[in-house]
This record gives structure tokens, C-alpha cells and sequence, in this order.
């Protein structure tokens, strides 16, 4: 069963990433119910946001997507945040893939203010940096570009295409 992960082809329209459920790998995944979810960066119109002043935040959800050793695995300093204007929980919802896996999201109210920026970009993905899983913790971190610096970054590449 393949999951549609939208991207844009335009400002206005979006067609499907080549993301898609596939099975679990392990007996831990099998038994925890995780959904198995990857994309191929290949091929992928990739925005860097590194250099862009950021905030860290907390990754969501992450229990629906990976186990606890896969984390580990998925995690890391470098993630792509992936739209998902076609959510069927929320038309805001900002993906967070590690390493071609899905790990979680950015929050509902951090997301529905990048989706504002994200969505004219006209970019499949945005790379972010981030923080992978601490000893004794089990949560995993993302380098979120701050809304005004974002804002300020989308309207210098908007000058430079004009």
C-alpha cells in the first residue's frame, strides 16, 4: 500500500512523491504496529535551509512511524521536511523523513506557519538540520528554520528568480 506524500509541481497544484509504505523489516516493527514509510531523496527538488537561523524542536509522533531502536537508526543531524497539503488529519502537516525514512512531524502550530512559506517555494523537500536520539531519551530533534528568517529567505529567492 503506497502512501501519497504530496509535493508541489507548481505554487498551486501538487503531484505525488515516490513515498510509500512498505513492510516492517524487523520482528520489533512488526509486533509495535509501526508504519514503515520511505522516499527516495533521487530525483527530489531538495531546498537547503541549513543556513537559515533556526529553532530546535521536538520531532511528533514519532511512535506511529518508528520503533525505539529505529530512532536511533532514522535519526540523526540531517532531516527533509515533506509537505502533506493532503493530510487527512491536518492540510498543514510538515513531514519529518531522517535518512529516507519517515520519523514524525513538526507540531500542528509550528506547521501550519512554515506551510504559509513552504508552499510557494515550489520545492519536494527542505533540508533541515537536527539532533539525533540521547542516551535515556527517546525523543529525536529538528532544526526548524525561524518563521521571520524563513520568510526573509523565501523573498530573497523570490528577488533572485525575478
Amino acid at each position: 500500500m503506497a502512501e501519497e506524500v504530496p509535493a508541489h509541481d507548481s505554487g498551486e497544484r501538487f503531484s505525488a512523491l515516490p513515498a510509500q509504505e512498505v513492510p516492517a523489516q524487523d520482528s520489533s516493527e512488526r509486533s509495535s504496529g509501526v508504519k514503515r514509510v520511505v522516499l527516495a531523496e533521487e530525483g527530489l527538488s531538495v531546498l537547503d535551509l541549513r543556513e537559515v537561523p533556526s529553532i530546535r524542536v521536538r520531532i511528533v509522533g514519532t511512535g506511529y512511524w518508528v520503533t525505539t531502536s529505529g530512532l536511533n537508526k532514522h535519526g540523526g543531524h540531517e532531516y527533509l521536511l515533506v509537505r502533506e497539503p493532503k493530510n487527512k488529519w491536518d492540510a498543514n502537516a510538515v513531514a519529518v523523513y531522517g535518512k529516507g525514512r519517515k520519523v514524525g512531524y513538526v507540531s500542528a502550530g509550528k506547521a501550519a506557519a512554515l506551510a504559509l512559506i513552504l508552499d510557494p517555494l515550489g520545492f519536494d523537500a527542505y533540508r533541515i538540520g537536527g539532533a539525533p536520539v540521547t542516551d535515556n531519551s527517546s525523543r529525536i530533534w529538528a532544526d526548524v528554520p525561524t518563521i521571520p528568517k524563513l520568510r526573509s529567505f523565501a523573498l530573497s529567492l523570490d528577488e533572485g528568480r525575478g
